[in-house]
């Protein structure tokens, strides 16, 4: 196999790892807090009620939420508003 295919091979092995630690990244509430823009307060609330994705223990006085989780739930939040504005038909 030549060298440059093996190196190929080699990126595309590691770009598929990335994506797939991605996918299982751990966000802080900081983290959490900057990428829905709800404070943290409004969180706690909403997990409470079953609207928000679950905390994961990561040690004694340490919480987290897994990424995947959160961009789960911006995507249910951005499909909701979608389906309640009504369509306008486009004039042709």
């Amino acid at each position: 196999m030549p060298a440059s295919e093996m190196l190929r091979r080699e990126r595309e092995r590691k770009a598929n790892k990335r994506e797939e630690r991605q996918g299982r990244r751990v966000l802080r509430l900081p983290a959490v807090v900057a990428k829905t823009g709800l404070g943290r307060s409004l969180i706690y609330e909403s997990m409470e009620k079953g609207d928000f994705p679950d905390s994961i223990p990561l040690g004694e006085r340490a919480v987290g939420w897994l990424e995947s989780e959160i961009d789960a739930w911006i995507d249910q939040r951005i499909a909701k508003r979608d389906a309640a504005r009504p369509r306008i038909a486009q004039l042709g």
